[in-house]
């Protein structure tokens, strides 16, 4: 098996404040949110949403998944859809869009056993072109799932194809996070020692290793499926949808596997519940930060801050009104000002489509400062589409964002 090189995202570990580095003052946001189109937007005074590529669900895919956008040095633009993309399974596919003339094409279509189906993740991409993911289904068996590796022109070869009856894992639903030496790291929803979700690694001849089996303890978290970050130490920090006797956590994994729980969330006023697919953040201090779709005074969810000293704080409650509720996905943090930039799947706009198909509103982006803790938007106000599911990331070039909707 050839090495895998190191992945060009950790060329900058946490505590960084965002895998690109640090934007400048001026940096526009992408968001990612679940229908058939790409949007692009601006982070300036004067917002507008315009559609860059319609997905029509066929053989260049549908339903893009809640995953952030990777980008190439070109600014080509790579992402996963859940269905479509040309197979007879209808499995799913990587595409790739070039943001200056619209054009979308399919790099790479699942075909289901043994090689994957239904991605649920973003690609992480080296310094080579290579891309690494996974897949939530369609390894050994139908809902499996495997981790592969791609080349830059969408030839696929699996890393490892997961199975139910060892205690490895199974059914990757977040992406992977790679570090300098070439080693790769995700999280299972389901298996391991005690059917909960694992940590695994695989390193750089392919190797694979379950670091950690989640609900050894009853005070543990339960089913991970958001993407982790790493630290300079080569520590993992991550988050779990539920846990056994709370309700989720944040948990660090050392190098060794040995786990830490830095918090259990309980719910109420001062508290978050379920960070459901909800990555964490960190700033330059080591502070980290996340949402949870559930918890504050309203119980809309909440922006939190998890200090390096471990002391939890809640910056913002969310109403499920104007400002936004029950939000999801990964923030980004601009390392200038401090904002956090996020998204609510409820909340905002509750007329026309949304208020026939979407009662609750069709969402917001929405900005929270890191100090001071109020909300400072919606930044954008969701007024067509679906609902926003998907984090935020910022594009290296000025005047236009992108992402999926």
């Amino acid at each position: 098996m050839r090495t895998i090189y190191p992945p060009a995202d950790v060329s900058k570990k946490l505590p960084t404040g965002e895998r690109t580095g640090k934007p400048r003052a001026s940096s526009l946001l992408i968001v990612v949110t679940m229908s058939l189109a790409t949007a692009v937007f601006a982070h300036a005074q004067t917002r507008t949403l315009s559609v860059l590529y319609t997905f029509r669900g066929g053989d260049d895919g549908g339903n893009p998944t809640e995953s952030p956008l990777t980008q190439d040095d070109a600014g080509t633009l790579f992402g996963t859809v859940g269905s479509g993309g040309g197979r007879a399974c209808d499995c799913g596919a990587v595409y790739r869009v070039v943001p200056s003339t619209h054009a979308e094409s399919v790099l790479y279509a699942f075909p289901g056993t043994p090689n994957g189906a239904a991605p649920e993740a973003s690609v992480l991409r080296d310094l080579r072109g290579d891309f690494y993911g996974t897949t939530f289904s369609g390894g050994p068996n139908v809902i499996t799932g495997i981790v592969y590796r791609m080349s830059p022109s969408g030839v696929e070869t699996v890393l490892h194809a997961f199975d139910d009856v060892t205690p490895d894992g199974y059914q990757p639903q977040a992406g992977l996070v790679g570090d300098a030496s070439g080693n790769l790291f995700g999280t299972t929803l389901s298996g391991g020692a005690f059917g909960f979700g694992t940590v695994f690694q695989i390193d750089p001849t392919g190797a694979y290793t379950a670091l950690y089996s989640f609900g050894s303890d009853p005070k543990d978290g339960i089913l991970p499926n958001s993407d982790m970050i790493l630290d300079q130490a080569g520590n993992l920090y991550g988050t779990t949808s539920r846990g056994l006797v709370n309700q989720g956590t944040i948990f660090k994994l050392s190098p060794t596997g040995a786990e830490t729980i830095l918090h259990s969330f309980e719910g109420g006023s001062d508290d978050g519940a379920y960070p459901e697919s909800s990555a964490l953040v960190a700033d330059g201090e080591g502070n980290l930060y996340g949402v949870t779709q559930y918890g504050g005074t309203s119980d809309k969810g909440v922006v939190y801050k998890l200090s390096r000293g471990e002391a939890f704080s809640v910056l913002y409650s969310f109403t499920g009104g104007a400002d936004g509720g029950f939000p999801e996905g990964k923030l980004f943090l601009d390392a200038v000002t401090g904002d956090l930039f996020g998204t609510a799947t409820e909340g905002g706009n509750s007329s026309g489509i949304c208020a026939s198909q979407y009662p609750g509103g069709c969402g917001v982006l929405f900005k929270v400062n890191s100090s001071t803790g109020g909300e400072t938007g919606p930044v954008f106000v969701h007024r067509k589409g679906r609902r926003v599911h998907a984090g935020v990331w910022t594009y290296r070039q000025a005047g236009v964002g992108f992402g999926s909707e």
